[in-house]
């Protein structure tokens, strides 16, 4: 676990925000979907795709459908429970309170975005040392 993502599941964690359980192989949303919430996993891995290939997979403290949620376009992946997992769910409201609250919430969040963006990129943090 990366220490974003502990810092994510650290702030998340006990907020009251709802929590969602979902099984084994189940769709936790699809490409083209409508944004509700961002997801951060709890217990579980989440498996990310687009057009049937794994992007990432994600385990506590991963976060998932921020982009959406952030821009409010449709979702551009899907993802999909590889285990049993547990999640809090974070709607937009939910998530501008934790931003204005939580600057380390916020800064996590970018550095999460930051990361994938490098990794498309065929980048990593150190390249630009």
């Amino acid at each position: 676990m990366t220490d974003q993502n502990m810092d994510i599941l650290q702030i998340v964690v006990g907020r009251g925000l709802p929590e969602k359980q979902i099984g084994a192989g189940d769709t936790l949303f699809l490409k083209g979907d409508t944004a509700g919430a961002m997801y951060v996993v709890q217990t579980g891995m989440i498996e990310v795709l687009m057009y049937g290939r794994v992007l990432e997979r994600l385990g506590p403290g991963g976060i998932v459908g921020e982009m959406a949620l952030i821009d409010g376009n449709a979702r551009c992946a899907a993802a999909l429970t590889g285990t049993d997992s547990r999640l809090v769910a974070i709607d937009k409201k939910a998530f501008y309170e934790l931003v204005r609250s939580e600057p380390r919430f916020a800064l996590a969040v970018i550095k999460v975005l930051a990361a994938r963006l490098r990794s498309l990129r065929g980048e990593t943090a150190t390249d630009l040392k």
